[in-house]
């Protein structure tokens, strides 16, 4: 990317890393294992993975469904983590020391799907929303064929179903005909089509050469007002969540310094209940409201971005489940036991912050300003059914939390950190590299 760097190396000197207080370590890990075993989210996990919220996520309207058109599908039981642990799913694995257990293991024997095999894994909620409502297909065994084939090329699965899905729409409206299709006729719903589109991205094939570049530059090169179709922030397709029902997530995906994301902040829906009110975050969370939105999303971003940093799970931790999961005071303390340093909640948030801050002026260093934390024009139109119907995200309404959002940040109203900010966390420093 712009950074024209691939990887970084680090060859350490030390072979072995000891812990500051190994006793208070363990006695942590007992009791974080504990609270894992007890909690409903994590069993939740363990039963179906995170495909396991479909049916939720349809109840509420906020499925995303036909390139985001609506928040509804009718196939979605078919293809959900329920689904999957009665037919294809053969076990579960998970990362190292993990009681979760959330990965999926599937199979799928014979037929024109057949091939997947638990060695190539399963495939998680992003995929099957990516390759299911999407695009309303509800055949799982070619989801699962999908993942594979996706995996075996190195490609993401979130971009190459919203490329697919774009390209469906822009089919559907006429903005795209059989002549630029390669006479592939791009319908809804159908694997077969899904699978040729797979195929001819990697390969850089026809409409595929154009579509591997991403829906933003896609959508320049159809023109013919296909950017109305093209889902996605600063270039990022957008992942499988319908911000017009929670609108803090609509804000989350406009700020994300890497295009919209998912997993920079908390979603409205995780703080329906309790909150963490140590750090400022309140429960009792209204999906629908705008006010306040600005402030819930800077405090619990920043807490992802300690977690992220620390590579912590967001599905251990309060961060997604407050009522049930492990507390921050609790991470805390691990983090105090690893290091030896005397920390509590805040000093993790303020962690957070420093990393957000940093992250903000990279972008802003390569013109990144408020004219660019938007989102899809789409999401100014009302949902048309479900339990989220008549939801929308207007312009308004996102100025309105980008303004609250700037403010707790200390930042200006056009998204630039200040100096006073930077220095109050103790990087000052980096106040010299903003333009």
């Amino acid at each position: 990317g712009s950074k024209n760097l691939k990887a970084v190396a680090v060859y350490g000197s030390r072979r072995r890393l000891e812990t500051a207080k190994p006793n208070e370590f363990k006695n942590l890990l007992v009791e974080a294992h504990k609270i894992l075993k007890e909690s409903s989210t994590a069993q939740s996990l363990f039963n179906y993975g995170t495909s396991g919220g479909v049916p939720s996520l349809n109840e509420l309207g906020i499925l995303p469904t036909k390139n985001f058109q609506t928040g509804v599908f009718e196939g979605s039981e078919r293809i959900s983590g329920q689904a999957m642990a009665e037919t294809i799913l053969v076990g579960r694995t998970t990362c190292m020391g993990c009681p979760i257990q959330c990965v999926r293991a599937v199979r799928v024997e014979g037929g024109r799907f057949g091939g997947v095999t638990e060695e190539t894994g399963g495939p998680q909620y992003e995929t099957v929303a990516a390759f299911g409502s999407l695009l309303l297909n509800d055949n799982l065994e070619s989801i699962a064929y999908a993942h594979y084939l996706c995996n075996q090329y190195g490609i993401d699965t979130i971009s190459t179903g919203v490329a697919i899905a774009f390209a469906m729409e822009c089919y559907e409206k006429d903005v795209l005909r059989k002549e630029d299709t390669g006479g592939l006729e791009l319908k809804w719903g159908d694997p077969e089509t899904i699978l040729k589109l797979i195929e001819i991205i990697v390969r850089r094939e026809g409409l595929g050469d154009v579509l591997a570049e991403g829906v933003r530059r896609a959508a320049e090169k159809i023109g013919r007002g296909a950017e109305r179709y093209a889902m996605h922030v600063k270039g990022q397709e957008l992942p499988m969540h319908e911000p017009r029902g929670k609108k803090a997530l609509a804000l989350a995906y406009a700020i994300s310094n890497r295009g919209a994301c998912h997993l920079t902040s908390s979603h409205d829906t995780s703080f329906s209940g309790k909150g963490i009110p140590e750090l400022g975050i309140e429960g009792g969370l209204d999906r629908f409201a705008v006010n306040g939105k600005g402030r819930f999303v800077k405090r619990t971003e920043d807490l992802m971005g300690f977690c992220n940093s620390a590579v912590i799970c967001r599905f251990t931790t309060a961060v997604l489940n407050p009522a049930e999961n492990i507390p921050i005071k609790m991470i805390a303390k691990f983090l105090g036991a690893v290091t030896g340093w005397n920390v509590g909640p805040r000093d993790l948030q303020i962690m957070g912050e420093r990393a957000v801050n940093l992250t903000r002026i990279f972008n802003v260093r390569l013109g990144v300003t408020r004219k660019d934390d938007v989102i899809p024009s789409r999401f100014a139109e009302e949902m048309p059914e479900g339990a989220s119907k008549g939801q929308k995200v207007t312009p308004e309404d996102l100025d309105l939390m980008l303004d609250e959002y700037y403010e707790e940040r200390g930042w200006t109203r056009n998204g630039i950190p200040t100096k006073e900010r930077l220095e109050a966390l103790g990087i000052g420093e980096f106040a010299r590299l903003i333009p």
